[in-house]
C-alpha cells in the first residue's frame, strides 16, 4: 500500500522532470529564433545560349557536405539566405532545350555571424543583414566551363561568335545546276533580337548550260528575315525567306540577245560550322518557274 509521503515524492519528481524538459525545450526555441540570417549573392556571367541554371547549395555538417537547397533561375546571379556556416554551390546550365550541362566545379564560401555589439552600442547583425555579399563565378559557358576573365576579355563559351545573335558577312560560290552553272555571292546578315536575323545579299551568275549562249550573266540583290539556332559552340542552323530583283541578259550564238527583269522570292536554309563555313540551299520562283541553289562559303561572325 503507496503512502502519502510517496505520493508527493513522486507529484515532486513528475513536475521537476516536466520544468527541465520544458526548460531545455524552451531554449532550445529561442536558440534557434536568434539564429540569424544573412544574405549572399551568388554571381555567374554565362552565355545567351542558355536557357536557364540550376543552383545546387550544400552545407557542411560534422565535415561533411549535405544538401541544403536547390533553386532555378533564368538570371546570371542568385540572392539566398543562410545561417552562418560552411557551404558550397555549383551551378548547371540548361540549353535551349531544357537539357542540361556539365555542371561547374563546387566553389566553398563561409558565412560568418555578425559582431554582437557595434562600437556604437546598436545591434550590428542588423547593419549586417542590409549588406549583401557576393559570391562570384567570373564565367559559366553553356558547357559548364569556369575561367576568370577580364571585362575586356572573352572566353570560347561567351564568345559573341557563338551567341544567338547571328551578325555576320561573308561570301560564298554554289551551282544553280542550270542556269547560271556559277554563281558568287557575297551577303551579311544582322540580329536585332537573339535567335532572329534580318539578312540582305548580293549574287552574281554565270554560265549557261545551253550550248547556244554565248554569253550570260544574272545579278539579284535581296533582302530577307531568318531565324537562327546555335547547337553547342561550334555549330548552328539558320532558315530565312524573303526576296529581291533579278535582272540579266543571254547572248545567242546567232546573234540574238534576250534581257532578264523580274521580282522574285526565295527560301534558304542552312547550316553554320565552326563560326566560318556556311553551306545552304536556295530556292527562288518568279511564281511561273523555280530554281534550286546550293552553296558554300566562309562567313566571319562578329
Amino acid at each position: 500500500m503507496t503512502v502519502p509521503g510517496e505520493l508527493r515524492w513522486r507529484f515532486v519528481l513528475t513536475k521537476l522532470t516536466v520544468f527541465i524538459l520544458l526548460f531545455f525545450g524552451l531554449t532550445s526555441f529561442l536558440s534557434a529564433q536568434d539564429e540569424e540570417i544573412y544574405k549572399r549573392r551568388l554571381v555567374w556571367r554565362g552565355d545567351e545560349n542558355i536557357y536557364r541554371y540550376v543552383i545546387e547549395v550544400e552545407k557542411s555538417e560534422n565535415r561533411t557536405f549535405q544538401h541544403y537547397l536547390r533553386e532555378f533561375t533564368t538570371s546570371s546571379f542568385l540572392i539566398l539566405s543562410f545561417q552562418a556556416g560552411e557551404y558550397r554551390f555549383r551551378v548547371t546550365p540548361h540549353d535551349i532545350l531544357d537539357r542540361p550541362g556539365t555542371p561547374t566545379r563546387w566553389v566553398n564560401f563561409t558565412v560568418l555571424p555578425a559582431a554582437r555589439q557595434s562600437a556604437s552600442g546598436r545591434n550590428a547583425s542588423d547593419a549586417s543583414n542590409e549588406q549583401i555579399d557576393v559570391i562570384n563565378i567570373e564565367q559559366i559557358t553553356k558547357d559548364g566551363e569556369q575561367s576568370t576573365v577580364n571585362n575586356e576579355q572573352l572566353t570560347e563559351g561567351n564568345d559573341t561568335r557563338n551567341a544567338a545573335r547571328y551578325n555576320s558577312i561573308g561570301i560564298s560560290i554554289g551551282t544553280a545546276f542550270a542556269d547560271p552553272l556559277l554563281t558568287a555571292a557575297v551577303h551579311g546578315t544582322y540580329s536585332p533580337l537573339n535567335y532572329f536575323f534580318i539578312g540582305a545579299g548580293f549574287d552574281a551568275g554565270l554560265l549557261s548550260m545551253f550550248d547556244s549562249v554565248d554569253n550570260f550573266y544574272s545579278l539579284y540583290p535581296y533582302i530577307n528575315a531568318g531565324f537562327f539556332l546555335p547547337v553547342g559552340n561550334r555549330f548552328g542552323i539558320y532558315a530565312g525567306a524573303g526576296g529581291g530583283y533579278l535582272f540579266g541578259s543571254y547572248q545567242f550564238s546567232h546573234g540574238g540577245k534576250s534581257a532578264l527583269g523580274f521580282f522574285a522570292a526565295d527560301i534558304t536554309a542552312g547550316v553554320n560550322i565552326i563560326n566560318a563555313v556556311n553551306i545552304y540551299y536556295t530556292l527562288k520562283t518568279n511564281f511561273n518557274a523555280v530554281s534550286h541553289k546550293i552553296a558554300v562559303g566562309y562567313v566571319y561572325r562578329f
